[in-house]
């Protein structure tokens, strides 16, 4: 067992192998005497049938199982999470979702070899999205993906780009309908109807605050540029 403060909640991990304890380190906060804000664990039956693929461990299935549990109940917090990338760039955070093997791995990298000193990965694969004060922030968290890009830090989120593969590089507002057709695809639903209830709120203003583009890209470094100048409008 063990605590972690991860986008400002308090978590309690109840957890039966040391896998996510070594990967949630840089989260782990001493426990404290106010109750936490989430509790979780995976049954022995979750992990198993979470280990579809030989060779997988069983602490890694875990993880996996645990974090689905803290996004199912991190909508009670205005919070949620998102399956994009974020980069931070001169103390903003741009956002950029897309299908599994569509570049957004790629297109991360080309932030950072463009902008260089100047930019930062909050989070590669999985940040929580939450908002504080008046805004939504974009916060790092241990699931990072395959090449575990993230720091444990949260950055005012100012645009959010769904990813296509293009000809051209050329990106472009899109409004509402557009955006909702899109999201849910890259967002987890609660099944706890009033959890949902909080999450669907959420999302209504997540859409009204935060704008969004699509962003058609080549496996070119210009990609970066062309986003970056697009995206940096004023909302």
């Amino acid at each position: 067992m063990f605590d972690m403060l991860m986008a400002g909640v308090y978590i309690r991990v109840n957890n039966r192998y040391s896998f996510i304890e070594n990967q949630c380190k840089d989260w782990i906060v001493s426990q404290s005497e106010k109750k936490p804000d989430i509790i979780v664990e995976a049954t022995e039956e979750e992990i198993t049938q979470e280990q579809t693929v030989e060779g997988v461990s069983k602490g890694y299935c875990e993880s996996i199982c645990l974090y689905r549990n803290i996004a199912k109940q991190l909508p009670r917090f205005d919070a949620f999470v998102f399956h994009a990338s974020i980069v931070r760039v001169d103390g903003e955070g741009y956002a950029f979702t897309a299908k599994s093997g569509v570049g957004k791995s790629t297109h991360t990298r080309y932030w950072l070899e463009t902008f260089g000193e100047r930019a930062c990965v909050i989070n590669g694969d999985k940040p929580i999205i939450r908002h504080m004060d008046g805004q939504f922030y974009a916060c790092g968290t241990p699931w990072q993906g395959k090449e575990n890009w993230g720091v444990n830090t949260a950055v005012p989120l100012k645009a959010c780009s769904f990813l296509l593969r293009g000809t051209e590089n050329k990106i472009r507002r899109i409004n509402y309908k557009e955006v909702l057709l899109r999201l849910f695809h890259q967002v987890l639903m609660p099944e706890d109807e009033e959890i949902l209830s909080c999450f669907l709120k959420l999302m209504e203003r997540f859409l009204q605050e935060v704008p969004f583009y699509q962003l058609e890209c080549t496996k070119d470094r210009e990609a970066a540029l062309v986003a970056y100048q697009g995206m940096r409008q004023d909302k």
